[in-house]
């Protein structure tokens, strides 16, 4: 099921899978106090945790805006704007939770994320593209 606009296909399904994936994201953001715990393994589990999280959330707007079966630079453009302003309003919106704070440690962590699953999603395209080939 997709929708066709100016040259990318929206997906509604991973339309769903992305607000659902930004809801967790905002109620994980909105856990007071999680860096007052003075369990560092608690602390270090939380910024790692970004990368993943947010590959996959980019993982999810690429889907959503570039749903077809082509592979397309605006889809991989628009991926990449919507999970970097998601990351900075992640950030943004943690600075008003008690005992959180923004962190540009944990956006560069978001960008290996974000850049990581864009550039698997290139590859993978381009080995599609090289094996239709052949």
């Amino acid at each position: 099921m997709a929708i066709v606009t100016t040259g990318m296909h929206l997906d509604q399904r991973y339309g769903l899978l992305t607000v659902g994936l930004l809801g967790t994201i905002w109620g994980l953001s909105s856990v007071p106090y999680l860096s007052d715990t003075g369990d560092r393994l608690v602390g270090i589990a939380s910024n790692v945790s970004h990368a993943p999280l947010f590959a996959a959330l980019t993982f999810c707007w690429f889907k959503t805006v570039a749903g077809g079966p082509a592979v397309s630079w605006p889809g991989f453009g628009t991926a990449f704007l919507a999970a970097t302003v998601s990351a900075v309003l992640d950030e943004w919106h943690q600075s008003f939770v008690p005992g959180r704070y923004a962190s540009i440690n944990d956006l560069l962590v978001d960008a290996v994320g974000i850049g990581g699953m864009l550039v698997a999603l290139g590859v993978t395209a381009a080995y599609r593209a090289r094996t239709r080939l052949t």
